[in-house]
């Protein structure tokens, strides 16, 4: 029981992240709102992991790896780019199916960088998240359509692109270490594109509410994550199913926070994705 518990809670703090970054763009620039997160999410990461961090022998990683580790980075921050501004310019109920499709992106990929080669199942995971996807996206319209469209389906590619790059030249290096120096590099990227394009003036006008809301949105993902890992081992798949309604339960969630249209084709195309993740579990 109390397994199910944590696993709503991960499911809860998952759904609603996305919901308080879009809420934190709504008088702050998007790359700017980025940074905030980025940046608040460095610090957790390297107090959770600080030991494994600063005790790795970083000279013993090959140039290649730093490389492939260096051009992932880059691309988490440019997906951090492109993802916020799609969140800006577009609905957090839109954007994030969308995003949530690298999974399709690195699988077709991997084809091509890996020789992989999918079987039935994974052929239909990544045809329902499709479907799901078009399904959910196909009423959105407005005159930014096409802009936050393309800025979403950008930040789908750069996640896997940095995703494809970490498992092909990142090889026994250990997991955190590469995810914590993405992370800094990813956010030297995003400082960049800030200070490159007015950082001081939107500094000066960035909302103190838009920032708490964006700090929250990245202390809820590690909080998530932790409250996952304790589901998990006590619910086992159990804990999996309920957290891969956290799309449904977002949708809920900017419905009412955010007073985005929910509409009954949306929340087809959200039961389809789900029935994708859930057919990873059970088949």
């Amino acid at each position: 029981m109390t397994g199910i518990i944590w696993a709503c809670i991960a499911t809860f703090l998952i759904a609603v992240s996305p919901v308080l970054a879009k809420a934190g763009t709504k008088k702050t620039d998007p790359v700017l709102a980025g940074c905030v997160v980025g940046i608040t999410y460095a610090i957790v990461t390297f107090i959770r992991t600080s030991g494994r961090i600063t005790a790795y022998k970083y000279s013993y990683i090959e140039q290649k790896s730093w490389i492939f580790i260096i051009l992932a980075g880059a691309a988490a921050g440019f997906f951090a780019v492109c993802f916020f501004r799609a969140l800006d310019q577009g609905e957090a109920t839109n954007a994030i199916p969308i995003m949530k499709c690298n999974y399709v992106i690195t699988g077709i990929a991997a084809i091509f960088v890996f020789g992989t080669k999918p079987d039935i199942k994974q052929w239909g995971v990544m045809g329902l998240m499709v479907l799901g996807t078009v399904v959910i996206t196909m009423q959105s319209g407005g005159k930014k359509k096409s802009s936050w469209l393309a800025y979403a389906v950008l930040s789908a590619i750069l996640i896997s692109t940095a995703d494809l790059l970490v498992k092909y030249g990142a090889g026994k290096i250990d997991e955190y270490v590469v995810k914590f120096i993405c992370i800094v590099i990813g956010l030297v990227v995003l400082l960049i594109v800030t200070f490159a394009t007015g950082g001081m003036k939107k500094i000066r006008n960035m909302s103190f509410v838009d920032g708490v809301f964006l700090i929250l949105s990245a202390l809820a993902i590690p909080a998530a994550e932790d409250f996952y890992s304790r589901a998990a081992a006590l619910a086992g798949n159990y804990a999996a199913y309920i957290y891969d309604v956290s799309l449904l339960v977002m949708m809920i969630i900017a419905s009412v926070s955010l007073k985005e249209k929910i509409s009954g084709l949306k929340i087809a195309g959200a039961v389809v994705f789900i029935s994708s993740l859930y057919l990873q579990i059970m088949w």
